[in-house]
Protein backbone atom coordinates (compact mmCIF):
# COMPACT_ATOMS: atom_id res chain seq x y z
CA UNK A 1 0.00 0.00 0.00
CA UNK A 2 2.77 2.46 0.98
CA UNK A 3 4.44 1.66 -2.44
CA UNK A 4 1.53 2.34 -4.44
CA UNK A 5 1.00 5.50 -2.41
CA UNK A 6 4.34 6.51 -3.20
CA UNK A 7 3.94 5.87 -6.98
CA UNK A 8 0.61 7.71 -6.79
CA UNK A 9 2.28 10.99 -5.19
CA UNK A 10 4.99 10.61 -7.62
CA UNK A 11 3.05 10.53 -10.66
CA UNK A 12 1.42 13.37 -9.40
CA UNK A 13 4.70 15.61 -8.90
CA UNK A 14 5.65 14.60 -12.28
CA UNK A 15 2.34 15.71 -14.04
CA UNK A 16 2.83 19.19 -12.40
CA UNK A 17 6.39 19.24 -13.52
CA UNK A 18 4.83 17.99 -16.69
CA UNK A 19 2.71 20.80 -17.19
CA UNK A 20 5.02 23.53 -15.39
CA UNK A 21 7.01 22.85 -18.59
CA UNK A 22 4.56 23.32 -20.76
CA UNK A 23 3.60 26.60 -19.38
CA UNK A 24 6.79 28.08 -20.23
CA UNK A 25 6.99 26.81 -23.71
CA UNK A 26 4.05 28.94 -23.84
CA UNK A 27 5.15 31.70 -22.73
CA UNK A 28 8.42 32.02 -24.41
CA UNK A 29 8.32 34.16 -27.82
CA UNK A 30 9.10 32.63 -30.81
CA UNK A 31 11.50 34.80 -33.25
CA UNK A 32 10.01 35.90 -36.33
CA UNK A 33 13.10 37.01 -37.81
CA UNK A 34 16.47 39.03 -37.66
CA UNK A 35 17.41 41.32 -39.81
CA UNK A 36 20.94 43.19 -39.39
CA UNK A 37 21.66 46.22 -41.83
CA UNK A 38 25.47 46.80 -42.96
CA UNK A 39 26.17 49.38 -44.91
CA UNK A 40 27.72 49.55 -48.41
CA UNK A 41 31.72 49.88 -47.19
CA UNK A 42 31.27 47.85 -44.60
CA UNK A 43 31.39 51.48 -42.20
CA UNK A 44 30.11 51.31 -38.45
CA UNK A 45 26.47 51.18 -38.28
CA UNK A 46 24.99 52.13 -34.79
CA UNK A 47 20.98 52.58 -34.00
CA UNK A 48 19.81 55.64 -32.08
CA UNK A 49 16.35 55.68 -32.21
CA UNK A 50 12.96 53.35 -33.62
CA UNK A 51 9.19 53.67 -34.16
CA UNK A 52 6.76 51.67 -35.76
CA UNK A 53 3.31 52.69 -37.77
CA UNK A 54 -0.13 51.09 -37.50
CA UNK A 55 0.63 49.19 -40.32
CA UNK A 56 3.53 47.68 -38.46
CA UNK A 57 6.26 49.35 -40.51
CA UNK A 58 9.14 49.64 -38.47
CA UNK A 59 11.32 53.33 -38.57
CA UNK A 60 15.04 53.29 -37.45
CA UNK A 61 17.85 56.10 -37.42
CA UNK A 62 21.10 55.85 -36.99
CA UNK A 63 24.32 56.84 -37.72
CA UNK A 64 26.92 55.23 -40.47
CA UNK A 65 30.21 55.79 -42.36
CA UNK A 66 33.44 57.77 -41.85
CA UNK A 67 32.56 60.57 -40.99
CA UNK A 68 30.02 60.01 -39.92
CA UNK A 69 26.32 60.11 -41.55
CA UNK A 70 22.27 60.22 -40.70
CA UNK A 71 20.81 56.70 -42.18
CA UNK A 72 17.59 55.98 -41.81
CA UNK A 73 15.90 52.45 -42.23
CA UNK A 74 12.09 51.23 -43.03
CA UNK A 75 11.33 47.50 -42.79
CA UNK A 76 8.05 45.99 -43.63
CA UNK A 77 6.14 44.07 -40.86
CA UNK A 78 7.93 40.79 -42.79
CA UNK A 79 11.16 41.63 -42.11
CA UNK A 80 11.80 43.10 -45.76
CA UNK A 81 14.40 46.44 -46.01
CA UNK A 82 11.57 48.83 -47.91
CA UNK A 83 13.87 51.92 -48.56
CA UNK A 84 17.28 53.11 -46.53
CA UNK A 85 18.19 57.10 -47.02
CA UNK A 86 21.42 58.74 -45.51
CA UNK A 87 22.61 62.12 -44.99
CA UNK A 88 25.41 63.61 -45.34
CA UNK A 89 26.06 67.39 -44.72
CA UNK A 90 27.21 70.15 -47.03
CA UNK A 91 30.43 70.45 -44.73
CA UNK A 92 30.93 66.64 -45.28
CA UNK A 93 31.61 66.27 -41.19
CA UNK A 94 30.25 64.13 -38.27
CA UNK A 95 26.17 64.03 -39.04
CA UNK A 96 24.31 62.38 -36.08
CA UNK A 97 20.83 61.26 -35.43
CA UNK A 98 18.70 61.91 -32.55
CA UNK A 99 15.33 60.58 -32.95
CA UNK A 100 12.94 59.51 -35.50
CA UNK A 101 8.72 59.59 -35.47
CA UNK A 102 5.95 59.01 -37.72
CA UNK A 103 3.01 60.93 -38.29
CA UNK A 104 -0.79 58.85 -39.17
CA UNK A 105 0.08 59.89 -42.75
CA UNK A 106 3.39 58.06 -43.10
CA UNK A 107 5.66 61.41 -43.31
CA UNK A 108 9.16 60.45 -41.01
CA UNK A 109 10.92 63.45 -39.32
CA UNK A 110 14.22 62.66 -38.10
CA UNK A 111 16.10 64.91 -35.90
CA UNK A 112 19.78 65.22 -35.44
CA UNK A 113 22.92 67.61 -36.07
CA UNK A 114 25.10 68.61 -38.80
CA UNK A 115 28.16 70.97 -39.01
CA UNK A 116 27.38 74.18 -41.18
CA UNK A 117 30.61 75.29 -42.72
CA UNK A 118 31.97 77.84 -39.73
CA UNK A 119 32.40 74.20 -38.16
CA UNK A 120 29.75 74.42 -35.51
CA UNK A 121 26.92 72.02 -35.13
CA UNK A 122 23.21 73.02 -35.99
CA UNK A 123 20.14 71.20 -35.17
CA UNK A 124 19.23 68.99 -38.62
CA UNK A 125 15.06 68.11 -39.00
CA UNK A 126 14.63 66.19 -42.33
CA UNK A 127 10.97 64.46 -43.38
CA UNK A 128 10.57 62.23 -45.47
CA UNK A 129 7.69 60.69 -48.09
CA UNK A 130 5.90 57.59 -46.78
CA UNK A 131 8.64 55.82 -49.97
CA UNK A 132 11.38 57.53 -48.72
CA UNK A 133 11.32 60.56 -50.69
CA UNK A 134 13.23 63.57 -49.32
CA UNK A 135 10.44 66.32 -48.86
CA UNK A 136 12.63 69.35 -47.13
CA UNK A 137 15.29 69.22 -44.82
CA UNK A 138 16.05 72.46 -41.87
CA UNK A 139 18.91 73.55 -40.30
CA UNK A 140 18.56 75.30 -36.91
CA UNK A 141 21.49 77.58 -35.21
CA UNK A 142 21.78 79.96 -32.45
CA UNK A 143 24.21 81.92 -34.42
CA UNK A 144 26.78 81.04 -36.67
CA UNK A 145 29.55 80.58 -33.84
CA UNK A 146 27.56 78.55 -31.79
CA UNK A 147 27.52 74.74 -31.05
CA UNK A 148 23.77 73.90 -31.26
CA UNK A 149 23.19 70.15 -29.87
CA UNK A 150 19.51 68.22 -29.95
CA UNK A 151 18.41 65.91 -27.61
CA UNK A 152 14.73 65.45 -28.11
CA UNK A 153 11.91 65.53 -30.62
CA UNK A 154 7.89 65.35 -30.69
CA UNK A 155 5.30 65.53 -32.96
CA UNK A 156 1.11 66.87 -32.13
CA UNK A 157 -1.18 65.41 -33.90
CA UNK A 158 -1.41 68.71 -36.60
CA UNK A 159 2.59 67.11 -37.20
CA UNK A 160 4.04 70.22 -35.97
CA UNK A 161 7.27 69.22 -35.07
CA UNK A 162 9.07 70.37 -31.68
CA UNK A 163 12.86 69.89 -30.79
CA UNK A 164 14.77 70.44 -27.66
CA UNK A 165 18.17 70.97 -26.78
CA UNK A 166 21.06 73.25 -25.91
CA UNK A 167 22.31 75.91 -27.72
CA UNK A 168 26.18 77.03 -27.08
CA UNK A 169 27.56 80.37 -27.10
CA UNK A 170 31.15 79.46 -27.24
CA UNK A 171 34.27 81.79 -27.08
CA UNK A 172 36.74 81.66 -23.89
CA UNK A 173 34.13 79.20 -22.53
CA UNK A 174 30.82 77.70 -23.67
CA UNK A 175 27.82 78.68 -21.96
CA UNK A 176 24.07 77.19 -23.25
CA UNK A 177 21.08 77.74 -22.90
CA UNK A 178 18.15 75.21 -23.47
CA UNK A 179 17.06 75.28 -27.44
CA UNK A 180 13.72 74.85 -28.45
CA UNK A 181 12.05 74.98 -31.94
CA UNK A 182 8.37 74.56 -33.45
CA UNK A 183 8.39 73.90 -37.57
CA UNK A 184 4.93 73.43 -38.86
CA UNK A 185 4.42 70.13 -41.18
CA UNK A 186 5.54 72.37 -43.68
CA UNK A 187 9.12 73.19 -42.60
CA UNK A 188 8.23 76.69 -42.09
CA UNK A 189 10.09 77.30 -38.56
CA UNK A 190 7.12 79.08 -36.58
CA UNK A 191 9.23 80.11 -33.42
CA UNK A 192 12.49 79.41 -31.31
CA UNK A 193 12.91 80.09 -27.64
CA UNK A 194 15.87 79.70 -24.97
CA UNK A 195 16.45 79.38 -21.80
CA UNK A 196 19.41 80.87 -19.88
CA UNK A 197 18.81 79.77 -16.05
CA UNK A 198 20.26 81.96 -13.46
CA UNK A 199 23.86 82.33 -13.96
CA UNK A 200 26.72 82.14 -17.17
CA UNK A 201 26.76 78.47 -16.81
CA UNK A 202 25.47 75.76 -19.36
CA UNK A 203 22.05 74.83 -19.33
CA UNK A 204 21.07 71.48 -20.87
CA UNK A 205 18.00 70.53 -22.19
CA UNK A 206 17.23 67.11 -22.06
CA UNK A 207 13.25 66.36 -23.31
CA UNK A 208 9.75 67.71 -23.52
CA UNK A 209 6.44 66.38 -23.81
CA UNK A 210 2.99 68.23 -24.71
CA UNK A 211 -0.30 68.63 -23.50
CA UNK A 212 -3.80 69.06 -24.61
CA UNK A 213 -3.43 73.02 -24.81
CA UNK A 214 -1.19 72.75 -26.77
CA UNK A 215 1.80 74.08 -24.35
CA UNK A 216 5.22 72.48 -24.75
CA UNK A 217 7.20 71.76 -21.28
CA UNK A 218 10.58 71.25 -21.84
CA UNK A 219 13.01 69.86 -19.29
CA UNK A 220 16.48 69.72 -18.67
CA UNK A 221 19.67 70.66 -15.94
CA UNK A 222 20.56 74.27 -15.32
CA UNK A 223 22.56 75.98 -12.96
CA UNK A 224 22.43 78.50 -10.26
CA UNK A 225 24.43 81.67 -9.68
CA UNK A 226 26.93 79.19 -7.31
CA UNK A 227 27.17 76.87 -10.62
CA UNK A 228 25.11 74.43 -8.76
CA UNK A 229 22.75 72.13 -11.04
CA UNK A 230 19.32 71.36 -10.69
CA UNK A 231 16.36 70.24 -13.19
CA UNK A 232 14.63 73.36 -14.20
CA UNK A 233 11.46 72.52 -16.39
CA UNK A 234 9.61 75.20 -18.56
CA UNK A 235 6.71 75.87 -19.50
CA UNK A 236 5.64 77.55 -22.94
CA UNK A 237 2.17 78.11 -24.85
CA UNK A 238 1.56 76.84 -28.47
CA UNK A 239 3.25 80.15 -29.33
CA UNK A 240 5.85 80.01 -27.38
CA UNK A 241 5.23 82.64 -24.93
CA UNK A 242 6.93 81.53 -21.06
CA UNK A 243 4.46 80.70 -19.16
CA UNK A 244 6.25 79.44 -15.97
CA UNK A 245 9.28 77.16 -14.65
CA UNK A 246 9.75 74.23 -12.36
CA UNK A 247 12.51 73.55 -10.48
CA UNK A 248 13.87 70.56 -8.55
CA UNK A 249 16.96 70.48 -6.75
CA UNK A 250 19.79 68.21 -7.06
CA UNK A 251 17.52 66.34 -10.11
CA UNK A 252 18.18 64.69 -13.39
CA UNK A 253 15.17 64.43 -15.42
CA UNK A 254 15.07 61.22 -18.09
CA UNK A 255 11.16 61.81 -18.86
CA UNK A 256 7.89 63.90 -18.91
CA UNK A 257 5.13 62.42 -19.01
CA UNK A 258 1.27 64.25 -19.18
CA UNK A 259 -2.38 62.92 -19.35
CA UNK A 260 -6.05 64.29 -20.48
CA UNK A 261 -6.16 66.44 -17.14
CA UNK A 262 -3.33 68.07 -18.33
CA UNK A 263 -1.31 66.97 -14.90
CA UNK A 264 2.26 67.06 -15.99
CA UNK A 265 4.80 64.05 -14.06
CA UNK A 266 8.38 64.53 -14.56
CA UNK A 267 10.71 61.25 -13.73
CA UNK A 268 14.12 61.16 -13.12
CA UNK A 269 16.62 60.39 -10.14
CA UNK A 270 18.26 62.63 -7.34
CA UNK A 271 19.57 62.48 -4.05
CA UNK A 272 17.55 60.30 -1.33
CA UNK A 273 16.53 62.59 1.63
CA UNK A 274 17.20 59.26 3.94
CA UNK A 275 20.37 57.76 4.41
CA UNK A 276 22.61 56.40 3.17
CA UNK A 277 22.72 59.27 0.77
CA UNK A 278 21.95 57.51 -2.69
CA UNK A 279 20.60 58.49 -6.15
CA UNK A 280 17.05 57.07 -5.69
CA UNK A 281 13.74 57.00 -8.79
CA UNK A 282 11.55 59.64 -8.01
CA UNK A 283 8.00 60.69 -10.01
CA UNK A 284 6.67 64.54 -9.20
CA UNK A 285 3.09 65.19 -10.43
CA UNK A 286 2.08 68.45 -11.01
CA UNK A 287 -1.22 70.15 -11.71
CA UNK A 288 -1.95 72.18 -15.18
CA UNK A 289 -1.50 75.30 -12.92
CA UNK A 290 2.25 74.20 -12.22
CA UNK A 291 0.93 73.01 -8.49
CA UNK A 292 2.68 70.05 -6.80
CA UNK A 293 0.42 67.08 -5.86
CA UNK A 294 2.72 64.84 -4.62
CA UNK A 295 6.67 63.87 -5.22
CA UNK A 296 7.50 60.53 -4.56
CA UNK A 297 11.06 58.38 -4.10
CA UNK A 298 11.09 54.38 -5.40
CA UNK A 299 14.20 53.19 -3.77
CA UNK A 300 15.15 49.40 -3.98
CA UNK A 301 15.04 48.84 -0.47
CA UNK A 302 18.94 47.39 -0.30
CA UNK A 303 21.39 49.59 1.85
CA UNK A 304 23.40 47.14 2.09
CA UNK A 305 25.69 48.46 -0.82
CA UNK A 306 25.44 51.58 -0.57
CA UNK A 307 23.79 51.21 -4.33
CA UNK A 308 22.13 53.95 -6.49
CA UNK A 309 18.88 53.71 -8.81
CA UNK A 310 18.51 55.04 -12.14
CA UNK A 311 15.89 55.78 -14.31
CA UNK A 312 16.06 54.84 -18.09
CA UNK A 313 12.32 55.63 -19.29
CA UNK A 314 9.01 55.78 -18.08
CA UNK A 315 5.44 55.58 -19.36
CA UNK A 316 1.70 56.31 -18.60
CA UNK A 317 -0.81 53.39 -19.19
CA UNK A 318 -3.93 54.06 -21.84
CA UNK A 319 -6.13 54.27 -19.13
CA UNK A 320 -4.12 56.59 -16.98
CA UNK A 321 -4.11 55.32 -13.54
CA UNK A 322 -0.43 53.73 -13.55
CA UNK A 323 3.29 55.06 -14.56
CA UNK A 324 5.40 52.48 -15.93
CA UNK A 325 9.22 53.56 -15.07
CA UNK A 326 12.08 51.28 -15.46
CA UNK A 327 15.96 52.08 -15.06
CA UNK A 328 18.40 49.73 -13.06
CA UNK A 329 19.85 49.54 -9.66
CA UNK A 330 20.00 47.35 -7.00
CA UNK A 331 16.94 45.21 -5.69
CA UNK A 332 18.34 41.35 -5.51
CA UNK A 333 21.21 42.17 -3.66
CA UNK A 334 24.12 41.09 -6.39
CA UNK A 335 27.21 42.54 -7.32
CA UNK A 336 25.81 43.57 -10.43
CA UNK A 337 23.41 46.21 -11.77
CA UNK A 338 19.40 44.95 -11.98
CA UNK A 339 16.48 45.58 -14.81
CA UNK A 340 14.16 47.53 -12.30
CA UNK A 341 10.30 47.82 -12.77
CA UNK A 342 8.06 50.06 -10.70
CA UNK A 343 4.33 50.45 -11.60
CA UNK A 344 2.86 53.45 -9.40
CA UNK A 345 -0.54 54.46 -8.76
CA UNK A 346 -0.86 58.53 -10.20
CA UNK A 347 -3.51 59.01 -8.10
CA UNK A 348 -0.90 59.38 -5.11
CA UNK A 349 2.12 58.27 -6.51
CA UNK A 350 2.28 55.23 -4.01
CA UNK A 351 4.56 52.02 -5.69
CA UNK A 352 1.94 49.37 -6.92
CA UNK A 353 4.77 47.31 -7.00
CA UNK A 354 8.58 46.89 -7.49
CA UNK A 355 10.40 44.14 -9.72
CA UNK A 356 13.93 43.38 -10.00
CA UNK A 357 15.19 41.49 -12.86
CA UNK A 358 18.78 39.30 -13.22
CA UNK A 359 18.98 36.36 -15.20
CA UNK A 360 22.38 35.30 -13.76
CA UNK A 361 23.86 37.18 -10.42
CA UNK A 362 26.96 38.57 -10.50
CA UNK A 363 25.99 40.17 -13.78
CA UNK A 364 25.53 43.90 -15.05
CA UNK A 365 22.18 44.55 -16.45
CA UNK A 366 20.89 47.84 -18.04
CA UNK A 367 17.20 48.48 -18.74
CA UNK A 368 17.37 51.19 -21.52
CA UNK A 369 13.14 51.32 -23.20
CA UNK A 370 10.13 49.70 -22.21
CA UNK A 371 6.25 49.20 -24.26
CA UNK A 372 3.02 48.65 -23.22
CA UNK A 373 0.56 46.58 -24.60
CA UNK A 374 -2.89 46.98 -24.78
CA UNK A 375 -3.47 44.40 -21.80
CA UNK A 376 -0.92 46.38 -19.74
CA UNK A 377 1.83 43.68 -20.36
CA UNK A 378 4.98 45.58 -19.75
CA UNK A 379 8.27 45.33 -22.48
CA UNK A 380 11.85 46.17 -21.23
CA UNK A 381 14.79 45.76 -23.35
CA UNK A 382 18.58 46.76 -22.73
CA UNK A 383 21.84 44.52 -21.94
CA UNK A 384 23.19 41.88 -20.07
CA UNK A 385 26.38 40.25 -19.85
CA UNK A 386 25.65 37.32 -17.83
CA UNK A 387 27.50 34.18 -18.54
CA UNK A 388 29.99 35.78 -20.97
CA UNK A 389 32.23 38.74 -20.32
CA UNK A 390 30.37 40.73 -23.34
CA UNK A 391 26.80 42.26 -23.24
CA UNK A 392 23.83 40.59 -24.93
CA UNK A 393 20.42 42.45 -25.91
CA UNK A 394 18.06 41.39 -22.71
CA UNK A 395 14.10 41.43 -23.51
CA UNK A 396 11.95 40.75 -20.62
CA UNK A 397 7.73 40.58 -20.30
CA UNK A 398 5.98 40.78 -17.36
CA UNK A 399 1.91 41.02 -16.86
CA UNK A 400 0.20 43.99 -15.65
CA UNK A 401 -0.04 42.55 -11.79
CA UNK A 402 4.22 42.18 -11.87
CA UNK A 403 4.19 38.44 -12.85
CA UNK A 404 7.70 38.04 -15.14
CA UNK A 405 6.38 36.12 -18.62
CA UNK A 406 9.42 35.23 -20.22
CA UNK A 407 12.76 36.77 -21.39
CA UNK A 408 14.42 36.89 -24.10
CA UNK A 409 18.01 37.51 -25.47
CA UNK A 410 20.14 37.73 -28.66
CA UNK A 411 23.79 37.09 -28.44
CA UNK A 412 25.59 36.88 -32.19
CA UNK A 413 29.22 34.79 -31.96
CA UNK A 414 30.90 36.83 -34.09
CA UNK A 415 30.05 40.12 -32.66
CA UNK A 416 31.44 41.42 -29.19
CA UNK A 417 28.66 43.41 -27.58
CA UNK A 418 25.20 43.73 -28.20
CA UNK A 419 23.58 46.56 -26.90
CA UNK A 420 19.45 46.56 -26.77
CA UNK A 421 18.27 49.74 -27.37
CA UNK A 422 14.20 50.31 -28.37
CA UNK A 423 11.47 48.19 -27.86
CA UNK A 424 7.71 48.53 -29.63
CA UNK A 425 4.46 46.64 -29.58
CA UNK A 426 2.90 46.05 -33.05
CA UNK A 427 -1.22 45.48 -33.26
CA UNK A 428 -0.96 41.60 -33.56
CA UNK A 429 1.08 41.74 -30.46
CA UNK A 430 4.46 40.99 -31.85
CA UNK A 431 7.29 42.69 -30.29
CA UNK A 432 9.78 44.33 -31.74
CA UNK A 433 13.81 44.91 -30.64
CA UNK A 434 16.32 47.27 -32.28
CA UNK A 435 19.46 47.63 -31.27
CA UNK A 436 23.69 47.45 -32.16
CA UNK A 437 25.87 44.69 -32.70
CA UNK A 438 29.70 45.99 -31.86
CA UNK A 439 32.15 43.94 -33.92
CA UNK A 440 35.72 43.69 -33.06
CA UNK A 441 38.08 45.58 -35.05
CA UNK A 442 38.25 43.58 -37.81
CA UNK A 443 34.99 44.01 -38.48
CA UNK A 444 32.00 46.55 -38.86
CA UNK A 445 29.14 47.37 -36.28
CA UNK A 446 26.04 46.53 -37.25
CA UNK A 447 22.15 47.80 -37.10
CA UNK A 448 20.43 44.57 -35.66
CA UNK A 449 16.29 44.21 -35.63
CA UNK A 450 14.19 41.23 -34.05
CA UNK A 451 10.60 40.36 -34.44
CA UNK A 452 9.61 38.31 -31.97
CA UNK A 453 5.71 36.73 -32.01
CA UNK A 454 4.10 35.18 -29.04
CA UNK A 455 2.19 32.24 -28.85
CA UNK A 456 -1.66 33.02 -29.29
CA UNK A 457 -3.38 32.24 -26.29
CA UNK A 458 -4.78 28.24 -26.23
CA UNK A 459 -8.23 27.59 -24.54
CA UNK A 460 -9.01 24.60 -23.07
CA UNK A 461 -13.03 24.03 -23.66
CA UNK A 462 -13.27 20.54 -22.42
CA UNK A 463 -11.69 17.93 -20.21
CA UNK A 464 -13.47 14.74 -21.87
CA UNK A 465 -11.09 12.76 -23.75
CA UNK A 466 -12.36 12.73 -27.39
CA UNK A 467 -12.18 9.31 -29.36
CA UNK A 468 -10.52 10.54 -32.48
CA UNK A 469 -7.46 13.47 -33.49
CA UNK A 470 -10.12 16.05 -35.37
CA UNK A 471 -9.79 19.38 -37.00
CA UNK A 472 -12.50 21.87 -37.61
CA UNK A 473 -13.00 24.93 -39.61
CA UNK A 474 -12.10 27.95 -38.83
CA UNK A 475 -15.01 29.96 -37.25
CA UNK A 476 -16.33 32.56 -38.45
CA UNK A 477 -15.02 32.12 -41.99
CA UNK A 478 -14.96 34.56 -43.94
CA UNK A 479 -13.67 36.45 -40.21
CA UNK A 480 -12.10 39.73 -39.92
CA UNK A 481 -9.72 40.28 -37.65
CA UNK A 482 -9.56 37.35 -35.64
CA UNK A 483 -11.02 33.59 -35.93
CA UNK A 484 -10.98 30.74 -33.96
CA UNK A 485 -9.51 27.29 -35.26
CA UNK A 486 -10.72 24.10 -32.75
CA UNK A 487 -9.48 21.12 -32.37
CA UNK A 488 -9.39 17.89 -30.66
CA UNK A 489 -7.11 15.43 -29.35
CA UNK A 490 -7.82 11.71 -28.00
CA UNK A 491 -3.63 11.43 -27.00
CA UNK A 492 -0.86 13.97 -25.33
CA UNK A 493 0.84 14.90 -28.34
CA UNK A 494 3.17 17.80 -29.74
CA UNK A 495 0.52 20.65 -31.86
CA UNK A 496 1.96 22.67 -34.23
CA UNK A 497 -0.37 25.37 -36.35
CA UNK A 498 1.08 27.34 -39.41
CA UNK A 499 -0.50 29.67 -41.53
CA UNK A 500 0.13 30.12 -44.87
CA UNK A 501 -0.99 32.70 -47.79
CA UNK A 502 -1.98 31.92 -50.94
CA UNK A 503 1.29 31.39 -52.37
CA UNK A 504 2.16 28.87 -49.74
CA UNK A 505 4.84 31.25 -47.81
CA UNK A 506 4.49 30.85 -44.12
CA UNK A 507 2.88 33.82 -42.85
CA UNK A 508 3.13 33.07 -38.04
CA UNK A 509 3.22 29.85 -36.22
CA UNK A 510 0.40 30.29 -34.68
CA UNK A 511 1.00 27.17 -31.86
CA UNK A 512 4.08 25.00 -31.29
CA UNK A 513 3.36 23.35 -28.13
CA UNK A 514 2.92 19.85 -26.01
CA UNK A 515 -0.77 19.09 -25.54
CA UNK A 516 -2.53 16.68 -23.13
CA UNK A 517 -5.74 14.82 -24.52
CA UNK A 518 -8.73 17.68 -25.13
CA UNK A 519 -10.44 19.25 -26.81
CA UNK A 520 -8.96 23.03 -27.40
CA UNK A 521 -9.62 26.45 -29.81
CA UNK A 522 -6.98 29.26 -30.25
CA UNK A 523 -7.56 32.24 -31.60
CA UNK A 524 -5.68 33.80 -35.26
CA UNK A 525 -5.86 37.65 -35.72
CA UNK A 526 -5.19 39.07 -39.15
CA UNK A 527 -5.32 42.75 -38.52
CA UNK A 528 -1.77 43.07 -40.04
CA UNK A 529 -2.50 40.79 -43.55
CA UNK A 530 -4.62 41.99 -46.28
CA UNK A 531 -7.68 40.43 -47.29
CA UNK A 532 -7.11 36.75 -49.43
CA UNK A 533 -7.46 33.46 -48.71
CA UNK A 534 -5.27 31.52 -45.95
CA UNK A 535 -4.71 28.25 -45.06
CA UNK A 536 -4.02 26.70 -41.57
CA UNK A 537 -1.63 23.61 -41.39
CA UNK A 538 -2.15 21.40 -38.42
CA UNK A 539 0.46 19.04 -37.58
CA UNK A 540 0.38 16.42 -34.25
CA UNK A 541 3.10 14.08 -32.97
CA UNK A 542 2.90 11.49 -30.58
CA UNK A 543 3.25 7.60 -29.49
CA UNK A 544 0.57 7.09 -31.43
CA UNK A 545 1.78 8.09 -34.78
CA UNK A 546 1.61 11.49 -36.94
CA UNK A 547 -1.70 13.51 -38.34
CA UNK A 548 -1.79 15.77 -40.72
CA UNK A 549 -4.32 18.38 -42.11
CA UNK A 550 -4.77 21.86 -44.12
CA UNK A 551 -7.84 23.74 -44.16
CA UNK A 552 -8.50 26.88 -46.36
CA UNK A 553 -10.08 30.32 -44.66
CA UNK A 554 -10.67 33.77 -45.76
CA UNK A 555 -9.65 37.00 -45.07
CA UNK A 556 -12.25 40.02 -45.86
CA UNK A 557 -11.68 43.67 -44.69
Amino acid sequence: MKTQTKIFYTSVLFLIYIFSLSNTVLSQPVTEWVQRYNSPGNYDDDLIDMVIDKEGNTYITGNTGNPLNIVTLKYSSSGNLLWSRTYNGPANRDDEAVKIAVDDSGFVYVAGKTFNPQEFTNYLLIKYSTNGDLIWQREISNGDSTTDVPRDMILDDYSNVYIIGSGYQCFLNCFGDYMTVKYDRNGNLKWKRFYHGEGYFSNYGWTLALDNFGRVIVSGKSADINNTYYNATVVYDANGSFIRKINIDSAEVRRLETDQSNNLYIGGFKKSPELPVNSDIFLNKYDSTGHLLWNKFYGSNNTSQNRSDYLSWMHLDAQELNMYLIGYGDINNQIGWDYILIKSNISNGDSLWKKGYVPVNNSDNYAVQLAVDRFNNVYITGSSNYNTPYYRFLTVKYDSVGNFIWSADYLNILFYNHYGKRVAVDSTNSVLVGGTSYGPESSSNDIVLIKYSQITSVQNISNQIPEEMRLFQNYPNPFNPETKINYELPNDVFVKIIIYDALGREVKILLDEFKVAGRYNVTFRGESLPSGVYYYRFSAKGEAGNFMLTKKMLLLK
